[in-house]
């Protein structure tokens, strides 16, 4: 395809202006998306039933619609934000999967929590996100379970 400069609308034009508006207004819906007042706080605590805290985990939070992520803290406290747009998250219901940090692949420390929590499928976690803010702390099985079962 070759662009012909003399078919190009000069500048001042009705129909560069036509252009430019719908250009701009393109843009700005996909900037928007998830406009803040479409988004609540989400925050919580991630432990183990012994009470461990699932320290350097990355939660994910997914719906239909939408996809949002977590990482927890030394204490395991986490605040959901979407990438791109900021904290918080629309409301609405979401599957949660949750991996652990183990550190060095050749030498990995040993998982807090049960492996189960890195797929959402078999997580068994779900969280509703209200139309306001909201805290979920999540108590997760220990990994000891998995070795006794």
């Amino acid at each position: 395809m070759q662009l012909n400069l003399t078919e190009l609308p000069s500048l001042g034009s009705p129909e560069l202006l036509r252009r430019m508006a719908l250009c701009f207004a393109l843009g700005l819906t996909t900037f928007v998306g998830c406009s803040n007042s479409d988004k609540h706080p989400l925050t919580g605590r991630v432990t183990t039933e012994a009470g461990e805290p699932v320290v350097a985990a990355s939660l994910q939070f997914r719906s239909d619609e939408h996809t949002c992520r977590a990482n927890t803290d030394e204490e395991g406290n986490y605040t959901v934000s979407i990438a791109g747009k900021g904290e918080g998250a629309p409301a609405g219901t979401y599957r949660v999967s949750i991996m652990e940090y183990t550190g060095d692949p050749e030498n990995p420390a040993p998982r807090v929590a049960h492996v189960k929590y890195a797929s959402a499928k078999k997580s068994g976690l779900v969280v509703t996100v209200p139309t306001e803010s909201g805290t979920f702390d999540i108590v997760l099985d220990s990994a000891e379970k998995r070795r006794k079962k």
